[in-house]
């Protein structure tokens, strides 16, 4: 199994299905007199009712971003696909939002994480 594979495998461990509603999205980049990185996009995904565990996704190097409507999304599914057999220059990821369309794009990584947030 090559680590492409064994971080997408690590990911669904994280049972990503059951944090399907966006608490928020984020972009960043670095910007200078010498030019601009691609972005680093961090999503953090939850549950509806009953638990304070979130899940944060951080996407590194991100090209190719669409980003759809957003607003009063009922439920999410992120996908994570191996795309580094493609040859694409800094894309080993493709991260798609499966049920409504509402974001994709590629990456070079990626590192998932459920956290404990009180409201």
């Amino acid at each position: 199994m090559n680590i492409e594979t064994q971080k997408i495998t690590d990911f669904m461990a994280l049972k990503p299905r059951y944090f399907d509603l966006l608490k928020s999205i984020s972009l960043t980049r670095d910007v200078s007199q010498e030019g601009c990185s691609r972005y680093d996009i961090e999503i953090v995904l939850c549950q509806l009712e009953g638990n304070d565990q979130k899940l944060r996704i951080n996407f590194i190097n991100a090209f190719d971003i669409i980003l759809n409507r957003l607003e009063g999304l009922p439920s999410l599914l992120v996908d994570i696909e191996d795309v580094s057999s493609m040859q694409l220059e800094g894309g080993k990821y493709r991260v798609v939002e499966q049920e409504e369309r509402a974001f994709s794009f590629y990456c070079e990584d990626f590192f998932a994480e459920l956290i404990t947030t009180a409201e």
